[in-house]
């Protein structure tokens, strides 16, 4: 971080952060010691979070700067996604979340105990979701 700051010509911005990220390092570190880990866990949570927008309000608009020629810098406005690309990546999440939350709904439901009950009873207690997810378990033969 003070690399970078060093690199850049950080500004009072960023030399101030580089200042907070050290202030909770120290901290984190203390609090530790003392024994106090959700407190030094909340230093490490402010350490990180402070290098990190150090870095990024230091080289802003540059994300990835080039080793080759400064031209060749990744930038905010180089990274961003068209809206057809964003679209994709919207209906990909909403699939994915869809899938997520079936696979949580049949192991709470396989889990629950009205499910082991009707699989030792051979499914007979079973109406609805729960006869379904019985029988793809193998809990009767229908």
């Amino acid at each position: 971080v003070v690399y970078v700051q060093v690199q850049s010509d950080g500004g009072v911005l960023g030399w101030s952060l580089v200042g907070v990220s050290l202030l909770a390092a120290a901290y984190s570190w203390v609090r530790l010691r003392a024994g106090g880990e959700k407190s030094a866990f909340l230093g490490q949570s402010v350490f990180l979070a402070a290098g990190v927008a150090a870095i990024f309000t230091t080289v802003f608009p540059v994300v990835l700067p080039s080793t080759l020629d400064p031209a060749f810098d990744l930038t905010i406005h180089t990274a961003s996604s068209s809206g057809y690309t964003l679209g994709v990546m919207f209906a990909v999440a909403a699939v994915s979340g869809w899938a997520l939350a079936c696979l949580v709904l049949s192991s709470l439901v396989m889990r629950s105990p009205a499910a082991q009950c009707a699989e030792a009873s051979g499914a007979a207690g079973c109406r609805g979701l729960k006869r379904i997810l019985c029988g793809l378990r193998g809990g009767f033969t229908p």
